[in-house]
């Protein structure tokens, strides 16, 4: 499966509108694409964490 999105993209988690950038990709033969996103959390803390492909946006 082709990625969505490219290293070092800005991105947005849809469940938290925290934004971030992509600093690693992973794909699987099965499942969604995952992306790794640095990001500052609503709390201040730099967070870094996979996220599924359905689960972040492109940041505009």
């Amino acid at each position: 499966m082709k990625f969505t999105y490219e290293l070092d993209q800005r991105v947005r988690l849809l469940m938290t509108e925290e934004t971030g950038v992509i600093i690693g990709r992973a794909e699987y033969q099965t499942g969604p694409n995952n992306y790794y996103v640095a990001y500052k959390a609503a709390d201040g803390r730099q967070m870094c964490a996979w996220w599924e492909e359905n689960l972040i946006c492109a940041e505009s």
